[in-house]
């Protein structure tokens, strides 16, 4: 063989003996499609790729020096062990996610955000959310006019870039230091979120209702952020856990969470259609009319059933009895649950937890898009605590890549 096919292929009798197998037995792993091969060209034999060979013979896990190398499937059909596959942070139960094994259901009835994070980060509420704020960049409101035109997410990347070159602690690794800058980061893009000039000491469900001046919603926002605030590795998660793998801040874990949660797969794509699905609904004079109408059109009732749960998100079915509580007498909230109804008696699925966000956000006077923004601020807490996680209990990883593509062509001797 020439020299480049020798780097790139093996003979029967080369990898025979590397796996410590006999012939005939590498020819039934070729058959069974664990091992590529090709023909010599000009000659009857075949070459076997050698990357399929060496990646069998250390059963599916190669090695690199100063690297972590899980494989997405081993070729030995041992089980499989994904790059990012454990976590201590959250699972999904019937009854909704738990937090560390706490439930998220029974701390959504007395917890704060601010507790809830201390749980997922491990650290301790007065450390990471002290009475001293992080520091204000001198052209925080010149920028913030030059980003007026563009959607608070939006708005929330170049400025929490921003508020991250003044604050040095940002770049403090040390455990204590990731969790500090984890709250500093969180009270920063509560600030944006809601438009407000500055940070605030005030616990974040507090904060956010009073500065858009509907404080007695406080106790449902609180309930619907601490619901949201993980949801084990769903795709915006699993999105910041590969940038943390590179080592950024919680400021920029953050930014990486918004910048995937917009993604169009995702539910803030849908954001929109949510917003004009409830305004449609609750300004009909019948909103079962509305229903039938949108039906009709083939509407996908988006926010209603869950891609996870199914027809009942156990998230929704836990802050319903607060929301009926809060909007007792409420047009708009008595036509959703007309609605709803019909929309249940339709096609079987109930309002999902993103579809009551939506809901909140309108009744605290969000528009938009922007109306699942206490869902989104619920969610950072999960993306900062998985950028702690992959940060500080994984080393780097480099995965290794079985390629799939078209095979070089040996040389012709």
């Amino acid at each position: 063989m020439s020299e480049d096919t020798d780097r790139l292929y093996v003979t029967a009798a080369e990898g025979a003996r590397m796996l410590g197998i006999k012939p005939s037995s590498l020819y039934a792993y070729v058959s069974r499609g664990k091992i590529r091969s090709v023909v010599v060209p000009g000659e009857k034999k075949r070459h076997y790729w050698r990357s399929d060979i060496e990646q069998l013979a250390a059963g599916g896990r190669p090695e690199m020096e100063g690297a972590l190398l899980p494989v997405e499937a081993r070729t030995d059909g041992a089980p499989t062990h994904d790059v990012f596959g454990e976590t201590a942070l959250t699972f999904i139960g019937a009854d909704g996610p738990f937090y560390r094994g706490v439930s998220a259901v029974a701390l959504s009835q007395e917890a704060s955000l601010e507790d809830v994070a201390a749980l997922l980060w491990d650290g301790e509420v007065e450390a990471i959310f002290p009475r001293a704020l992080p520091r204000r960049p001198a052209d925080f409101d010149k920028v913030r006019s030059a980003l007026a035109s563009l959607g608070t997410l939006d708005q929330g990347i170049s400025l929490l870039t921003l508020i991250e070159s003044v604050n040095p602690r940002s770049y403090d690794f040390s455990p204590a230091g990731f969790r500090r800058s984890g709250g500093d980061a969180l009270r920063w893009f509560a600030t944006i979120l809601v438009g407000a000039d500055r940070p605030s000491d005030q616990p974040i469900h507090e904060f956010v209702t009073s500065r858009l001046g509907r404080p007695e919603l406080s106790d449902v926002v609180r309930r619907l952020m601490i619901l949201a605030a993980a949801h084990e590795f769903d795709p915006s998660s699993y999105a910041v856990r590969a940038a943390a793998n590179a080592g950024v801040t919680p400021y920029q874990a953050v930014m990486a969470g918004i910048i995937a949660y917009r993604g169009h797969r995702l539910p803030m794509s849908r954001a929109e259609p949510m917003a004009q699905l409830l305004d449609d609904l609750l300004s009909a004079a019948d909103p079962r009319l509305a229903v039938a109408r949108r039906f009709r059109n083939g509407d996908s009732f988006s926010g209603f059933g869950s891609p996870m749960y199914g027809v009942i998100d156990p998230r929704a079915v836990a802050i319903m009895p607060a929301l009926e509580r809060q909007f007792d007498g409420d047009r708009e909230f008595a036509a959703f649950l007309q609605a709803a109804a019909e929309i249940e008696d339709l096609t079987g699925r109930r309002p999902g937890l993103n579809i009551l966000a939506a809901l909140i956000g309108r009744k605290v006077g969000l528009q938009g898009a922007q109306q699942i923004s206490f869902f989104v601020l619920g969610r950072a807490v999960g993306w900062i605590a998985n950028a702690m996680e992959q940060f500080f209990s994984m080393g780097l990883v480099r995965p290794r890549a079985h390629y799939s593509g078209r095979l070089p062509a040996p040389a012709q001797r």
